[in-house]
């Protein structure tokens, strides 16, 4: 009876002990880690002066200056960094600082802009800043599935947020991550395969409409455009899952491109599908450039855009 109840005690104590050690396990891998100032969402876990991307809200625009301005959702935005990490920034810092040239990079890039909300906004922001360039980066958003929208968009990144308990604790995290991942194993999320019933947040010919518009609006006004493909993302992971935000609009990009002439970045060449998750935060659920690959993104625009810049005065 005596070793019965000693069992009966024992058992459980073993269980916490296990836990525990799992628990500072994780810790000290750096499980599932994000930096002190983010939440697992991407926002910031406090205030920021630099949480809106966009540092020219209330500027003056002139011709004296060559002005860019980039159109694009979460990876556009940044989510998950600071402001000075993001491509649009370090693309400015490349041709300020290191160029010494006259130019100005403006961020209107929001994480839940799909093609239909950049095209909407697109040629007032032309005119707004005097744009002589556009950079649209688009379509990821459009392939959202409407079961996981919620869960993708969620609160505005510029929010004041907290930590949730079951964030803070990094064995209830790697249960919630199993949970998750059990749950998109086996999903039909490729629209290219003969399978496909997954409603999505735009269509394919929502998203198609929408780039030709964008691009007729930058040849009206004059500007130049560059389109940025997404590159192809690996499959979900046990550990670390994230939703299948799976770009295949790359295409209606490509042909949009065509249809006016303009060039594109084609990450999904440039990133070859075995290198891609170098470039992405392993903490958050959804894909989102790190710092390593917001630099490489603003490194290639780097190379498309220099030769247009022949005339731009110098600071």
């Amino acid at each position: 009876m005596a070793f019965q109840l000693k069992k009966t005690i024992l058992a459980p104590v073993a269980v916490l002990a296990a836990v525990l050690v799992l628990e500072l396990f994780l810790r000290l891998a750096g499980y599932a880690s994000p930096p002190k100032e983010f939440l697992f969402d991407g926002s910031y876990a406090a205030s920021r002066a630099d949480a809106p991307r966009n540092n020219y809200i209330d500027a003056v625009f002139s011709d004296a200056t060559f002005n860019i301005v980039v159109f694009g959702e979460f990876w556009g935005y940044g989510l998950g960094v600071t402001r000075d990490q993001t491509f649009p920034a370090l693309l400015e810092k490349k041709l300020q600082d290191e160029r010494h040239l006259a130019v100005r990079v403006v961020n209107v890039s929001q994480p839940a802009f799909s093609s239909r909300e950049i095209k909407g906004i697109f040629q007032r922001m032309l005119a707004r800043y005097k744009a002589d360039l556009a950079v649209v980066m688009t379509g990821m958003a459009d392939c959202v599935p409407n079961d996981l929208k919620e869960n993708y968009f969620g609160p505005k990144p510029y929010s004041i947020g907290a930590r949730k308990t079951s964030d803070r604790i990094r064995v209830l995290r790697l249960a919630s991550n199993i949970a998750l991942a059990s749950r998109l194993n086996g999903r039909d999320i490729d629209p290219e395969g003969p399978k496909d019933f997954v409603e999505r947040y735009r269509t394919i010919e929502q998203t198609q409409s929408s780039l030709l518009e964008i691009g007729k609006a930058a040849k009206e006004a004059g500007v130049r455009l560059i389109y940025v493909t997404f590159p192809q993302l690996p499959e979900p992971g046990w550990f670390s899952p994230h939703y299948p935000l799976y770009s295949r609009r790359n295409l209606l990009i490509r042909s949009a491109a065509d249809n006016f002439e303009d060039p594109v970045l084609d990450l999904e060449k440039l990133m070859p599908p075995d290198k891609v998750a170098g470039y992405l935060l392993p903490w958050m659920r959804w894909p989102n450039l790190n710092p390593t690959g917001h630099r490489f993104v603003a490194g290639e625009l780097l190379k498309m855009i220099e030769p247009m810049l022949s005339a731009v005065p110098q600071t």
